[in-house]
């Protein structure tokens, strides 16, 4: 009885679940999930300038680790990321159905621009789903987790934040373009 209650506790079943999320990301032939696709594809509108690369990446990581020396995440911060992930992920399907209407047929530029907003909305929108995921099982566990754990959680989440939110940027300039090129 004592093994059958250690299996089914959440210190067992929380790992497990990470663990299926992370090897369904690392899978390469996924039909449901395909997450490393959508990140490779990301990676891709990029074309190789390390610095941007560089940018995108590391900026949000030292926002993160300054917020997390600064404090963990409360409840209220909680609850502000669930509402404004969810507004995002809608505004984000709204614009890839704008995007989805648009032509496709024109010149061999418009069309590269337009698949990359495309593929960094999707991107953006497996951030946003993930974000309230982590923000969810982090703050239901977060009261058993010691005082170290919590603070390298808090930056996780905060890196999460911060590199979707300085994505937006992105989608903002792609966005732009794709709407003032003429039909």
């Amino acid at each position: 009885m004592q093994v059958f209650k250690l299996v089914i506790s959440y210190k067992v079943l929380l790992p497990v679940g990470v663990l299926i999320i992370f090897a369904y990301y690392i899978r390469r032939n996924s039909n449901f999930i395909r997450i490393r696709g959508l990140f490779n594809e990301y990676v891709k509108i990029f074309n190789g300038a390390k610095e941007q690369i560089a940018f995108f990446f590391g900026v949000p990581l030292i926002f993160a680790i300054a917020f997390a020396q600064i404090g963990d995440l409360e409840d209220a911060s909680f609850n502000t990321i669930y509402v404004v992930s969810t507004i995002l992920i809608t505004m984000f399907f709204s614009v890839l159905t704008v995007l989805l209407g648009k032509d496709r047929n024109k010149d061999n530029q418009y069309t590269v621009v337009l698949k990359q907003t495309i593929s960094t909305l999707l991107f953006e929108i497996i951030q946003c789903i993930y974000c309230v995921l982590f923000s969810f099982v982090f703050q239901m566990v977060k009261e058993y987790l010691s005082e170290i754990l919590r603070t390298i959680l808090s930056g996780c989440l905060y890196y999460m934040i911060f590199f979707m939110l300085l994505n937006m940027f992105i989608v903002v300039k792609r966005f732009k373009v794709l709407i003032d090129t003429e039909v």
